[in-house]
């Protein structure tokens, strides 16, 4: 099988992180993949052409034989589409088994937990709730995107973790037993992870996700409400939903078929 990758590279880095874990399932099992194809384009004689951009950004579909859109739900006849949390709809591969998680996760899965707080908002942070976050409650830890592109006060005995890689992230998640994190592959990380997970959502899509996934949250703009949140939750016995790391073998599978 032939497949082509095309996904954004920054600053939300969820995309190329997907695509990275899936094109090693996909070599590992003995396919050949290419890197990148022209934006989203693949090759004529691909099996599969793989795009992974926001909406906003996705291009026209060209003669490849199958293109999987990642994300959002088919943009063309004869796409499919990889969503775990979306409604499910035709060609649309929905719910949480299909939620790509690197395998490494399995390593740090018992790693001894602090009994204190890390927060992380992601690449950017555009919203900058990583400063509200700080001046609402005690934060042992704080990791800083690739992508901040301002200066943060770092409170007295805080620990900041700038740009780590991804499994250097791995570790510094397995290492806590509450997390405060925006929307996203952190989330499920951390949930699989066994942690106290605390999610922040940023849109009314990632409300739905959240919903959908079965976990509780916060939207961004009641942030002040987070440390009564905090409090009043019995958020550790609530049912947690089932989280695996087979997501991306699954997708190489489905991919097989055609």
């Amino acid at each position: 099988m032939k497949v082509t990758l095309d996904y954004l590279t920054g600053p939300v880095l969820g995309h190329k992180r997907r695509c990275e874990i899936l094109r090693k399932v996909l070599v590992d099992r003995g396919h050949k993949v290419n890197n990148y194809g022209y934006y989203g384009y693949g090759f004529y004689d691909d099996d599969w052409s793989v795009v992974d951009y926001p909406k906003d950004q996705f291009p026209k579909r060209v003669k490849c034989h199958n293109r999987l859109v990642m994300g959002i739900l088919p943009q063309e006849e004869g796409d499919w589409a990889w969503h775990p949390l979306a409604i499910p709809t035709v060609n649309t591969l929905t719910g949480a088994s299909w939620l790509i998680l690197d395998p490494k996760l399995g390593d740090y899965r018992d790693h001894p937990k602090r009994d204190e707080v890390l927060v992380t908002c992601g690449g950017a942070d555009p919203f900058h709730l990583t400063e509200q976050i700080l001046s609402l409650i005690h934060v042992d830890a704080v990791v800083i995107g690739e992508n901040f592109n301002r200066h943060i006060e770092v409170p007295m005995n805080t620990t900041f973790h700038y740009y780590p890689s991804s499994y250097n992230m791995m570790e510094i998640l397995s290492s806590y037993r509450t997390i405060v994190c925006t929307w996203g592959t952190t989330v499920f990380e951390s949930l699989y992870l066994g942690a106290k997970v605390y999610p922040i959502t940023l849109s009314d899509d990632h409300a739905d996700e959240a919903f959908r996934l079965g976990t509780m949250f916060i939207r961004k703009e009641s942030i002040g409400k987070l440390p009564d949140w905090m409090k009043e939750t019995n958020h550790w016995n609530i049912d947690r939903p089932l989280i695996d790391l087979l997501g991306a073998e699954r997708l190489c599978k489905f991919m097989e078929r055609f």
